[in-house]
């Protein structure tokens, strides 16, 4: 069996094969609708949306649309509205507590912003919840403009395609106690919640675990020809380790050399980085050189 194919098989043995509840907790009941149902749904949303657009106009907060399109949902008799439905992502003692703004008829997720403009962060963030809950088609909104902006949010992932994973750790290797604690940790986040998530997350189990932020995140010195200039915020795995989360697709040779030239100027003796990009994980551990 080759290496690829080992970390696969391996993959698959010890996470995706274990017994165990996966520990994504969704606020109610849901379910994946059809291309009809949904778009049903979605074209009545959007004309409440219009309406409160020309109501309220673009000034007021979030709550406000957020509150008042599921009043008004209610009133068309649009099957059941659930507001700000919580979802909760765990592991052990670590929690972490998110709210999808509208939930309507089950299966249709409606985002709702109040701002200039929608990005790729916001997008980003509505796959998030898409993601979380099992579901597959979501409707983006903004009332903050001139107009009212709306756009559709889908993938055709599953749970289970998400934790189906390629795991390439060829160029990772042990540094120290923590080290170990960390590459463990990530496997078994990942195990039990898959890929694809917004990094945030990830990285707030990391602080989680090993003692939290003001523990984790610390000043340290750069240096230039063996002198202080200034100081950087890192994360630290312990005092000459680091660690870094990325999600890139491309740039990763760029990537690679900036660290080595971080580490080039600090007293750090290490860099753990594990990069997330949709079915790829890979781990790799930098050492500084002289």
């Amino acid at each position: 069996m080759s290496k690829k194919n080992w970390q696969e098989y391996y993959w698959q043995e010890n996470f995706l094969g274990r017994n165990e509840v996966v520990p994504i907790e969704v606020g109610r009941e849901v379910r994946v609708l059809s291309e009809e149902e949904f778009l049903r749904i979605a074209y009545a949303v959007t004309g409440v949306a219009f309406a409160l657009h020309k109501e309220y106009g673009s000034l007021f907060a979030e709550k406000l649309y957020k509150v008042e399109m599921a009043a008004e949902c209610r009133k068309l008799g649009l099957p059941p509205v659930e507001f700000e439905l919580p979802i909760v992502v765990s592991r052990h003692d670590f929690r972490k507590d998110y709210f999808a703004d509208l939930l309507v008829g089950g299966g249709a997720l409606i985002e709702l912003k109040a701002l200039a403009a929608l990005t790729e962060e916001h997008r980003a963030q509505t796959l998030h919840y898409l993601f979380l809950t099992g579901l597959n088609r979501a409707k983006l909104i903004n009332l903050g403009g001139a107009s009212v902006q709306h756009e559709f949010v889908s993938t055709t992932l599953t749970p289970a395609q998400r934790r189906c994973l390629n795991v390439q750790a060829g160029r990772w290797h042990a540094t120290g106690e923590a080290s170990l604690r960390f590459h463990e940790l990530l496997r078994e986040l990942l195990g039990d919640w898959g890929g694809f998530l917004q990094l945030p997350l990830y990285y707030d189990a990391v602080l989680h675990f090993f003692g939290g932020p003001d523990r984790v995140i610390q000043d340290i010195p750069v240096l230039r020809d063996g002198h202080p200039v200034t100081t950087q915020r890192v994360h630290l795995l312990d005092p000459t380790t680091a660690f870094k989360l990325t999600a890139l697709g491309s740039g990763l040779d760029t990537l690679e050399q900036h660290l080595h030239r971080f580490l080039r100027h600090t007293q750090l003796d290490a860099i753990h980085w594990v990069n997330l990009h949709h079915h790829d994980v890979t781990f790799t551990t930098l050492i500084r050189t002289q």
